[in-house]
């Protein structure tokens, strides 16, 4: 016995088509028994698609097209996809493309319905054709972005709302199958609530995890995706109601806050050393270019700001205030992406005092009594943690006053913060080798300026800036006062100190000893002491 294998291939035709390989058939039917049909691909299509719900009801669509050859219709087995159509539905008022990005595309051009030989064709016809060796191909990729205007079709109440916006599909032609998923993501800054409206044909809901990666992770920077189809067939309808909510105003929306603030001054005979370290957060790079410091001395001086460990320099302010520079050496990453940036902050400065401090070490000085403002700098933003560092000299007995006085600690309340460094150096160096503040301000072009200026070699390495910001470095002397303050909403509380000196106790020898009676007897006058203030004990003079 033997079997026979038939092999059957057939190929969609539109009537004009159908029309031409008539009178194809009728002209040719003498020379040949068959028609010979031109190489026609049959092809697939996995078309996914993510909505992007914006401000206003606009609505940014990408469709992801993979077309992939299945087999020949013809004779010409090894031709591959030299172009591509498809048509664009919805609503020609108010949706439009963008553009088509693919490989190895050539052109792409909407065709006039009148001219394109379909019949019913509501949609926007697009032609899109590949060039050079790409035309080879079995498998072709499409972008293609639209844009939808539906600020029309927002409402107060969705549910109750008569009419969706018509979200807009492509329908490919000439091609065996078509299918794909649907996203619906609403972007970061948008203030829409989003419901499904109506839904028709073969399109059904499915599970957020069943949408391909490349919708789900590229472009919704880990946004949720409210709603998720699939569908297995493109003559589907997908409505979606909108309702717009107003957005709050600025100046009630909190954009950002420090989180930690540390303030040390250490008192000398004439001059304050202040030093001030702040660890800022805001939403975006946008919301706070400066930073605005209050309350510093009127005798302010010797500046020395960096940020983000990069050297910079602060700019005067309003009255007897400065700004601080906040767009330096931020966090890249984090500002692409749109998230919370964090800056560290390094001021250090230096004042006099209205009346230098008399020691008892120096015979000359008169030892006077006197008040003090230690009042740290104050900001105009909220502040979590606020910690103060007091180092004064030990000649002196101090009573504080104000709001502050009464968070006195024995030691650091909250761990001091370390600052910030997002620049990355392009050195080489050993595994032994130990980075330092030097490194987060090293030059990139260091070679290349060295390179050009050969003959200032000399002048070019006193001026390379090791260190970075240039600061009066003061060793801590004296004794440490810790005060501390959480959730600052307002101007901080103040921190006054009145200062007195410490004055010996000058007491008579009770000649309790032999060896205080003899000296009594030899010098003839009696012995003085004073009290030691550590051990209680007299001490001779």
């Amino acid at each position: 016995t033997t079997q026979d294998v038939v092999r059957l291939k057939w190929l969609s035709l539109n009537r004009k088509q159908t029309e031409t390989l008539s009178s194809q058939q009728n002209t040719e039917a003498d020379e040949e028994e068959e028609p010979r049909f031109a190489s026609v691909l049959q092809m697939t299509v996995v078309q996914d698609v993510l909505h992007t719900v914006g401000e206003g009801g606009i609505v940014y669509s990408t469709h992801h097209l993979q077309y992939a050859v299945n087999s020949h219709l013809g004779d010409d087995e090894g031709s591959g996809i030299g172009s591509v159509q498809f048509l664009l539905h919805g609503s020609k008022q108010f949706t439009r493309i963008t553009s088509v990005v693919g490989l190895g595309l050539s052109t792409w051009t909407v065709v006039d319905n009148n001219d394109d030989g379909l019949t019913n064709s509501t949609g926007i016809h697009v032609k899109c054709t590949f060039t050079g060796s790409h035309r080879l191909e079995s498998s072709q990729s499409l972008l293609v972005y639209t844009e939808t205007d539906g600020s029309d079709l927002l409402n107060d109440d969705p549910k109750s709302a008569q009419t969706g916006l018509n979200l807009p599909r492509l329908e490919c032609i000439n091609v065996l199958r078509q299918t794909g998923h649907i996203a619906v993501v609403q972007d970061a800054n948008a203030n829409v609530e989003i419901h499904e409206h109506e839904r028709k044909g073969q399109i059904t809901r499915c599970d957020a995890s069943e949408v391909p990666s490349r919708i789900r992770e590229s472009g919704t920077d880990n946004r949720p995706l409210i709603l998720s189809y699939k569908y297995l067939n493109p003559a589907y309808q997908l409505n979606l109601s909108m309702r717009h909510h107003v957005a709050m105003d600025s100046t009630l929306v909190l954009d950002s806050a420090v989180d930690r603030m540390h303030y040390q001054a250490q008192v000398m005979e004439t001059h304050i050393s202040h030093s001030v370290l702040l660890i800022v957060q805001s939403s975006s790079s946008a919301s706070m270019q400066y930073l605005e410091l209050f309350n510093l001395p009127k005798s302010a001086s010797m500046f020395s700001l960096v940020v983000n460990s990069v050297p910079s320099k602060p700019i005067r302010g309003r009255g007897n205030s400065i700004l601080l520079p906040m767009m330096v050496g931020l966090d890249t990453k984090a500002l692409s992406k749109g998230a919370a940036l964090r800056t560290s902050i390094e001021l250090s400065f230096m004042s006099k005092l209205d009346e230098p401090l008399k020691s008892i070490s120096h015979p000359s000085y008169n030892i006077t009594n006197g008040t003090m403002d230690m009042t740290p700098p104050i900001l105009d933003l909220p502040i979590s943690v606020l910690t103060m560092n007091l180092q004064l000299p030990e000649t002196y007995k101090y009573e504080f006053s104000g709001g502050l006085a009464s968070k006195q600690s024995l030691s650091l309340a909250y761990p001091l913060p370390s600052s910030f460094s997002y620049t990355t150096g392009r050195r080489l160096v050993p595994d032994y080798y130990r980075f330092s503040r030097v490194d987060d301000v090293w030059p990139e072009d260091e070679r290349e300026r060295r390179h050009l200026h050969k003959k200032d070699d000399k002048e070019d390495k006193d001026n390379m800036g090791y260190g970075g910001g240039i600061k009066i470095l003061t060793p801590k002397s004296g004794k440490s006062y810790h005060f501390h303050q959480f959730l600052l909403l307002e101007q901080g509380p103040k921190l006054l100190l009145k200062y007195s000196s410490k004055k010996p106790k000058v007491v008579k020898d009770d000649r309790s000893s032999v060896f205080q009676q003899l000296r009594n007897y030899i010098w003839g006058k009696p012995t003085l002491s004073k009290t030691d203030e550590n051990s209680g004990q007299n001490v001779l003079l």
